[in-house]
């Protein structure tokens, strides 16, 4: 008789277990440090940021590399941008020089990039604008609507929700 309540019971419990196994929530108003930066760690930083190896949509790479017709205009837009995805805040000097570039010292962090980078994630941006760039997987709906949600912040997105964030990741503060 116990054994037949028990196994009367059991699918309760697992619709229970179940129920809260939902995807993780989407918060209103993320935040660079907890919410971002590890989507953008794992699927942008390889190419925009770490390093020196920003911005490098050349196949085959080197230095005097032909630029493949197929990331042309990718090629074109990014030459001149130094985006580094790892940081938040815009650092070195960033102003053009006579040639219409950026110092090798000016590094755009993501904060300043926000809906940008929203804008090239989101569905239906068609290759070679897509990011993550082919044979990389786009982004799922939840880091999307994550940047989403941080690129229309207002007036700017915010580093943190913390009073105190760690300083190498926020040296400006929230």
């Amino acid at each position: 008789m116990r054994r037949s309540a028990w196994l009367a019971f059991l699918p309760v419990l697992v619709a229970g277990v179940s129920a809260g196994c939902g995807s993780r929530p989407v918060p209103a108003q993320p935040a660079y440090d907890v919410d971002v930066r590890p989507i953008l760690m794992s699927h942008c930083v390889r190419c925009h940021g770490a390093g020196g190896m920003q911005n490098v949509p050349l196949e085959p790479t080197g230095p005097n590399a032909p630029v493949l017709p197929s990331v042309q205009p990718v090629a074109d837009i990014l030459r001149n941008l130094h985006d580094y995805f790892d940081q938040f805040d815009t650092t070195g000097d960033c102003t053009l020089d006579s040639n219409g570039q950026y110092p090798a010292d000016c590094k755009f962090g993501a904060g300043s990039l926000a809906q940008t980078i929203y804008t090239v994630v989101r569905p239906g941006v068609a290759p070679p604008l897509q990011m993550p760039p082919a044979p990389a997987p786009p982004l799922d709906d939840w880091a999307i609507q994550i940047l989403g949600n941080w690129a229309t912040e207002m007036p700017t997105p915010v580093c943190s929700n913390s009073p105190n964030p760690e300083t190498a990741i926020c040296p400006n503060g929230p």
